[in-house]
């Protein structure tokens, strides 16, 4: 393939708005991870609703269908795309560099990770599975992901299909899955290894716990059902935390599902968040929040109080662009699913960066982007989200090499996304 023809391919698959068809003009993108033209998604959201910019709306994604609440700025509030600005830029620096050159060799002048030639790593592939499929063996939009602490097993939730998977990694046994009569969102699995999930539109509660079978056995908090909850963790105390994107505030319950109390507000201040989508604890029990909106993690005590924070937006190693799931180690060190950069990155607990495991996702398809990670018995899992796109990955990882280290390190010492079939490739 020649250059102007991979240029091409980059424009039409990264750099056009999915509502106009064109290039992106000044790109917005919703909390689902999708980008458009600020004036496109004002006017869908216009003709959807009928009230604009005007008010506090709902609406769903123009691609995924998610339900997304307007900010009180209206669209203009949703984050920029930096993201694809600077890609525009550089294909665009790319195309006019070839035109006066006249070269038509077979490689693109802009950045594309290459396949590693070293074959020592201290992380290595081990699995993937499922695929995008509206059917019962496949995934739309993984929005959840948690591991059984006593089975190994794996539960995924799809907010599209709102159906919950047990993926079971014997291979010997069947996986199991159930369907929800209501929207759902995250999960967490409790001790006794039942399934809690965030739910909205199920009539009084923001929270349900299933048994693995799919059998509802109760339904919690009823006073916060139109909070929009999302994110949902299990502290080591049996806590229960659920992030609220509609008053972005985080909700303490008890190990009895009795509400204790709640922290924040919406906004940019050290106190506040803006859309924190998922939530994960330590080994202290301390509350890890991805404040997506604000491009940032915070770590808050169990009392609410913050104890640290880092991130702010942009692309370089340590920055953060649009952040979603998170989850911690066996040593409280930190990965984020740092969505819009199409990359996981790992951080030490007191936020300082460590090294960037999994980068140019983009790669395995259109718009293709982590959403979700866990970390368990030192396999790294990732969920990842794109056009037509959702599977989850597994990897072999030790991060015992980050046990006592708080400086950051060299990027390239886990794993990158290649050209090739192999998802993920680990290297060093």
């Amino acid at each position: 393939m020649t250059a102007p023809n991979v240029v091409e391919q980059i424009e039409d698959t990264f750099l056009s708005c999915s509502i106009c068809l064109q290039c992106y003009n000044q790109p917005k993108a919703l909390p689902c991870l999708h980008t458009f033209c600020e004036g496109c998604i004002e006017d869908y959201i216009k003709k959807f609703t009928g009230t604009g910019n005007q008010g506090s709306v709902q609406f769903p994604c123009p691609i995924c269908r998610l339900e997304v609440t307007l900010p009180e700025g209206g669209v203009s509030a949703f984050p920029y795309n930096h993201l694809i600005t600077s890609l525009k830029d550089t294909i665009l620096s790319s195309s006019l560099s070839q035109n006066q050159s006249g070269s038509k060799g077979d490689r693109p002048d802009f950045p594309l990770t290459e396949r590693p030639t070293s074959k020592k790593s201290s992380l290595t592939f081990s699995q993937r599975f499922g695929q995008f499929d509206s059917g019962p063996e496949g995934f739309v939009n993984i929005s959840g992901l948690a591991v059984c602490p006593k089975t190994g097993r794996i539960i995924i939730a799809d907010c599209s299909k709102n159906t919950i998977t047990i993926y079971i990694p014997d291979g010997d046994t069947k996986n199991m899955s159930f369907k929800c009569d209501c929207s759902i969102r995250d999960v967490a699995v409790t001790k006794a290894g039942s399934i809690l999930v965030t739910v909205s539109r199920s009539g009084n509660a923001i929270l349900r716990e299933y048994t693995t079978d799919g059998r509802l056995i109760a339904q919690y908090g009823d006073v916060y059902k139109s909070e929009n909850p999302f994110g949902i963790a299990i502290s080591k105390r049996e806590r229960i935390i659920v992030s609220s994107l509609q008053r972005n505030r985080v909700h303490i319950f008890t190990d009895r599902k009795k509400h204790a109390f709640s922290f924040g507000t919406g906004g940019e201040t050290l106190e506040q968040f803006l859309f924190p989508y998922y939530i994960t604890t330590n080994s202290k029990n301390d509350i890890i929040v991805s404040d997506s909106g604000n491009h940032r993690i915070k770590v808050h005590k169990t009392d609410g109080s913050i104890r640290c924070m880092f991130g702010s937006q942009g692309s370089a190693l340590g920055s953060l662009f649009y952040p979603m799931g998170i989850c911690v180690d066996d040593y409280d060190n930190i990965f984020v699913a740092d969505a819009n950069n199409y990359r996981v990155q790992l951080f030490s607990p007191k936020g300082e960066f460590l090294a960037c495991p999994v980068q140019n996702t983009f790669q395995l398809g259109i718009d293709v982007k982590p959403v979700c990670v866990a970390y368990t018995k030192n396999q790294l899992i990732v969920s990842l989200r794109g056009t037509r796109f959702s599977e989850i990955q597994i990897y072999d990882c030790d991060t015992s090499k980050f046990k006592s280290r708080p400086k950051a390190c060299c990027c390239c010492c886990f794993f990158r996304v290649g050209h090739t079939d192999e998802p993920l490739e680990a290297w060093s």
